[in-house]
């Protein structure tokens, strides 16, 4: 979601990027360039954005890994002031599994302010939040 202002009032407003795409590792980076049009678009400092296009990256790698062949990934960045937040959820292959390893846990703990996973029967969803850093803006 970028946020804009409205052309008439002036005020603030948020915008979400909803994208549909093939749950295939070929389209993380599809996936890091949208991060980074978003992060951009809610003034995040250079360091910012690439911190979100590594945990949408990781997560995202964790989620298609785990997808069921030939499902497709529903992916939504949302902004807030200061903030971008990513969801992407995707159809289960039977008993995969999206637990991050230590490694992965060591980078999603280094590039963001908070990340989830979730598993129902069915279904995969990851989910992280990256605040921009005071003073950061580009």
């Amino acid at each position: 979601m970028f946020r804009r202002r409205n052309p008439v009032s002036g005020e603030a407003r948020d915008d979400v990027v909803a994208i549909t795409l093939p749950a295939r590792l070929e389209r993380l980076r599809l996936l890091r360039l949208v991060a980074a049009e978003v992060a951009i678009g809610a003034d995040f400092g250079v360091d910012d954005i690439e911190d979100l296009r590594a945990g949408v990256d990781e997560l995202s790698s964790l989620l298609f890994v785990a997808a069921r062949p030939g499902s497709v990934a529903r992916v939504r960045f949302t902004t807030a002031t200061g903030s971008v937040a990513f969801r992407a959820t995707v159809a289960r292959r039977p008993g995969a599994s999206i637990e991050p390893d230590e490694v992965a846990r060591l980078v999603l703990d280094a590039v963001t302010d908070g990340y989830a996973t979730e598993a129902s029967a069915d279904e995969l969803q990851v989910e992280l939040v990256r605040r921009r850093r005071p003073g950061a803006a580009s």
